[in-house]
């Protein structure tokens, strides 16, 4: 399993060490919960022993044009074993099959919206297809839906979040697209449902940008080929 440690890099390399040697009793905590927190030698370590990644996982494209140059593209896999009815939700803005929506009366799409707002220091935030500047913006399901919490939610380079509408705890098409992880987004509403998978470069670069224009050219869902039975 992978790890995330935030305080002693040669305390990590210890307790690895100390993991290694003693796995059959960190075993039972793997099996038991997707992520935990640690005490060891006096700090806390963060591990994190699950992967959210998985072959049967939707995923969708973003073209993305960075002060109007030619679209870049992020591919996206959405978390829908652990968080089906937020990947559902974003599956669809992608696709734009949801129609218009209940309450903005606008498409239920992302394509042509721009991302509104951008922190330095771990993302930028994007979704407000009706707006485009954060107030705006809805679920495939009509307004809002309750946030689907559960641990091991955490927030990284390239991972999708959802975004709080309106300043409220429901969630509706907002989303953050991280550069980094931030303690800001973990451990309240801020739900981890997908990652980039592809065009991690375009991620890296809107992270050493700051501010920039960033519209949504096109976005849809990847068709996922069959697998040969030949050779």
């Amino acid at each position: 399993f992978s790890f995330k440690q935030y305080i002693n890099p040669a305390i990590v390399r210890s307790f690895v060490h100390s993991l290694h040697h003693h796995h059959q009793i960190y075993r039972p905590l793997v099996k038991r919960s997707k992520a935990k927190i640690i005490c060891f030698s006096g700090l806390i370590i963060f591990i994190q022993v699950m992967d959210q990644s998985n072959s049967s996982n939707p995923r969708v494209f973003m073209d993305l044009s960075i002060f109007d140059t030619p679209p870049q593209r992020l591919e996206i896999e959405l978390f829908s074993q652990i968080v089906p009815k937020t990947a559902k939700n974003f599956r669809a803005l992608c696709t734009g099959e949801a129609g218009i929506g209940q309450t903005t009366g606008k498409p239920l799409h992302y394509k042509g919206s721009f991302f509104h707002s951008f922190y330095h220091s771990f993302g930028a935030e994007g979704g407000d297809f009706e707006n485009n500047n954060g107030t705006g913006g809805e679920s495939i399901y009509g307004g809002t839906f309750e946030p689907e919490l559960y641990r091991g939610s955490r927030s990284g380079p390239g991972v999708l979040m959802t975004v709080s509408q309106r300043h409220t705890n429901v969630i509706g098409s907002l989303f953050f697209l991280c550069y980094d992880h931030s303690p800001f987004l973990d451990g309240c509403s801020n739900v981890a449902f997908g990652k980039v998978v592809k065009g991690m470069e375009t991620v890296i670069q809107l992270g050493k940008m700051g501010f920039a224009r960033v519209q949504i050219t096109d976005c849809g869902e990847v068709s996922v080929k069959p697998r040969s039975n030949s050779g």
